[in-house]
C-alpha cells in the first residue's frame, strides 16, 4: 500500500520551495495549519522547520539556502521541487498531512488508553475514568490551525455581549437567590470555579444547598456530597425549601406539626432538576467522568462539590500537590462543560487565633493553588459562633475575598439554622472593620 501521507508531505514541501516567498498568504496559511511534528518523513520535517525559521525572521529562502541551512543534499531538495507541477493544490495537500497526523495522534492515544485500562493502578472504575480523560483530549484534535483570535473578531464578540447586557439589565449568569450577592456578581458565569470556604459550623452546606435549590429551578445541578449521606442532604433541602424545623424532621414529628411546610418542601425539591452523588472518598477523575456522562444527557448549569478536601487524586501522593491538582481539574471541568463549579473548602485554624476571626485567603487549607485557580472566593462568617452575646445573631457574612471580574467586599444574609435556610436580610448590619491583609480588586 502506497504511503499517501509521505506523498502529501512531499507535495507540501515541494510547493513551499517552489513559491519561495515569505510574504505569500498561501505560505502563511500553510504554516498556520501545520507544525513540524505533523510530518512523518525526517527530511520533510527538517525542511519544514527551516521554512518556518526563514518566514519567522522575514528572510528570503530558496532551494539553495534551504540545503545550506539544513545540511540536506541539494539534489534531494531539487528533486522535491521538480516533482511539484504547481502550488495551486498546496492547501489541499496540507489538509491531508494534518488529517494523517491527527489519525496517528488518535491511534497513539487509544493505544495508551488501552494500556492504562489493562495495566493501570486503581479500581476498574478509576481506570476507566482516567481513560476517559485521555479520550476526552481527542475532541481537540479535530480543530486544525491556529486558536488565536484577532482583535476584530474579539471586539465584535465583546460589543455583542455589551449590547445584550444593555438590553437585558440585571444578572446575566446563574443567580443564588441572595439579592446582595447576585448584585455583586451579576450571577456566576459558565466556566467559573467558585470556592466557598469557612470553618466548621459556619454554614457551608446550608449555603450550597440553598444555591443548588435556587439554580435547580431552571438548570441541571449535580451535587457531589462526599461528607453527608444523600438522605441527610435531602432532609436539609426539604427543610430549607419548606421552612421546616430540622429537629422535627429528624424525629418525624414534622409530619404532624408542620405537615403543610413538609408538603411544600417536598414538592419544591421534587421539581428541582438536581442530582445527588454521595459516594465517599470519590476520586476527581471519577467525578469528572460522572459529570461528563450527565452533561451528555443534558446541559449542566452548576456542579457542587461538598467538600474539596475530601476528594482524592490518585495521580498525586503528596496531599498538598493533590489539592492543587484537584483545584486545576475542577477549573478545567467548569470550562469543559461550560458550567459553574462551586467547591466547598475547609479553612485552617489560623483565623481563630486572630482577634478578628473573619477569614482571609491565606486561611485556605492545604493549597494556595485554590486562590490561584478560583474565579471567586467567598468566605463565610457568623459572629454568633464565637460570641454568644453577638448583636448579629442570625446573620451570615458572605465575604468575597477574590473576584476576578469585579470588586471584593462583604454581603449579608439571614441564616436560619433550624430551617437550614439562607434568605435576604431586611436590614443592613453595621460594617465590620476592614482587614488590610485581604487582596484587592482583580486578583
Amino acid at each position: 500500500m502506497r504511503n499517501y501521507a509521505l506523498e502529501a508531505e512531499q507535495q507540501v514541501i515541494g510547493s513551499l520551495i517552489l513559491i519561495s516567498d515569505v510574504t505569500s498568504p498561501l505560505v502563511q496559511r500553510t504554516l498556520d495549519t501545520l507544525n513540524a511534528d505533523d510530518f512523518v518523513g525526517t527530511t520533510n520535517r527538517t525542511l519544514f522547520r527551516a521554512v518556518c525559521d526563514f518566514v519567522d525572521s522575514g528572510e528570503s529562502y530558496d532551494m539553495f539556502l534551504l540545503a545550506e541551512r539544513t545540511g540536506i543534499d541539494l539534489a534531494d531538495v531539487i528533486e522535491l521541487q521538480s516533482e511539484v507541477a504547481g502550488a495551486s493544490n498546496l492547501t489541499a495537500y496540507a489538509k491531508i498531512v494534518k488529517e494523517r497526523a491527527t489519525e496517528r495522534t488518535a491511534t497513539a492515544t487509544l493505544m495508551d488508553a488501552m494500556d492504562r485500562l489493562r495495566h493501570g493502578e486503581g479500581t476498574v472504575a478509576e481506570r476507566i475514568a482516567l481513560v476517559e480523560d485521555a479520550l476526552n483530549g481527542l475532541n481537540t484534535l479535530n480543530s486544525s490551525g491556529s486558536h488565536l483570535v484577532g482583535m476584530k473578531e474579539a471586539l465584535k464578540e465583546f460589543i455583542n455581549d455589551l449590547e445584550y447586557r444593555y438590553e437585558n439589565p440585571g444578572a446575566t449568569g446563574l443567580t443564588t437567590g441572595i439579592k446582595a450577592l447576585d448584585a455583586r456578581f451579576q450571577g456566576f458565569k459558565p466556566g467559573e470555579l467558585v470556592i466557598i470556604a469557612a470553618r466548621p459550623a459556619m454554614g457551608k452546606t446550608s449555603v450550597s444547598t440553598n444555591f443548588a435549590l435556587h439554580v435547580g429551578e431552571t438548570e441541571q445541578v449535580l451535587f457531589f456530597s462526599l461528607e453527608m449521606p444523600r438522605k441527610q442532604l435531602v432532609q436539609r433541602m426539604v427543610a430549607a425549601a419548606g421552612a421546616v424545623d430540622l429537629s422535627l424532621l429528624k424525629t418525624g414529628a414534622a409530619l404532624h406539626e408542620q405537615a403543610d411546610q413538609v408538603q411544600l418542601g417536598t414538592r419544591i425539591v421534587h421539581n428541582c432538576n438536581l442530582k445527588i452523588d454521595d459516594t465517599p472518598a470519590l476520586d476527581v477523575a471519577e467525578l469528572r467522568s460522572r459529570a461528563r456522562m450527565a452533561a451528555r444527557k443534558g446541559p449542566v448549569g452548576m456542579i457542587v462539590v461538598d467538600y474539596l478536601q475530601l476528594l482524592n487524586d490518585r495521580t498525586e501522593r503528596d496531599r498538598f500537590q493533590a489539592v492543587s491538582s484537584i483545584s486545576r481539574k475542577l477549573k478545567a471541568l467548569a470550562k469543559e462543560l461550560n458550567c459553574v463549579v462551586v467547591a466547598l473548602s475547609q479553612l485552617s485554624r489560623k483565623c481563630e487565633e486572630r482577634t478578628d476571626k473573619r477569614p482571609i485567603n491565606s486561611d485556605l487549607r492545604e493549597s494556595g493553588q485554590l486562590e490561584q485557580d478560583a474565579d471567586a472566593i467567598i468566605m463565610l462568617y457568623r459572629d454568633e459562633v464565637y460570641d454568644e452575646g453577638s448583636s448579629q445573631k442570625g446573620v451570615i457574612e458572605l465575604i468575597t475575598t477574590k473576584f476576578r471580574d469585579g470588586e471584593i467586599g462583604t454581603d449579608y444574609a439571614a441564616f436560619i439554622g433550624k430551617h437550614n435556610r439562607i434568605t435576604d436580610l431586611a436590614f443592613r448590619p453595621e460594617e465590620p472593620p476592614k482587614q488590610t491583609s485581604r487582596r484587592g480588586f482583580l486578583n
